[in-house]
């Protein structure tokens, strides 16, 4: 596999799936109480899982498409936390609450569109990273507040 093969891997769906299934058999109340802890740990936990999420496709660059088997795994694991209900990945400060709550939203509108945003920027061929990276990002937020508004809801 090769080139943009990556995009079109099945594994994150089948850990969806497979999450979807223990979910169902550990129900709420089991898994709330099994992975609840302080904040402070509940702090660390979430913020090493990110910043493994954010790095793995560099630490792991050399590895075709395990890179994102490990960022499935991982997104797998944060969701199970977060469906937890124990404020894991949530901070109760007013501004950072209000981008956590934008993001959760519409995170099926970001994935529906985080692809399509990268070919599109990549076919545009900008010479500087950071511009490609600030019009993505900016494509991104655009495409997925349409996607919300006009196709989720």
């Amino acid at each position: 596999m090769g080139g943009n093969a990556w995009l079109f891997r099945f594994d994150p769906i089948l850990w969806g799936a497979i999450l979807y299934t223990v979910y169902e058999k550990i129900g709420e109340d089991m898994l709330m109480k099994s992975v609840s802890s302080r904040w402070m740990i509940k702090t660390f936990i979430s913020l090493i899982l990110i910043m493994i999420l954010a790095s793995n496709l560099i630490v792991y660059k050399n590895y075709n498409n395990f890179n994102t088997t490990i960022s499935s795994l991982i997104s797998v694991i944060m969701v199970l936390l977060a469906l937890s209900r124990n404020n894991y990945f949530y901070i109760n400060i007013n501004y950072i609450k209000g981008i956590i709550n934008w993001l959760a939203s519409r995170s099926y509108a970001i994935f529906c569109c985080h692809i399509t945003v990268w070919f599109i920027v990549r076919t545009l061929e900008f010479s500087n990273l950071y511009v490609s990276q600030l019009i993505s990002i900016i494509a991104l937020i655009i495409l997925t507040e349409f996607s919300y508004r006009y196709f989720e809801n």
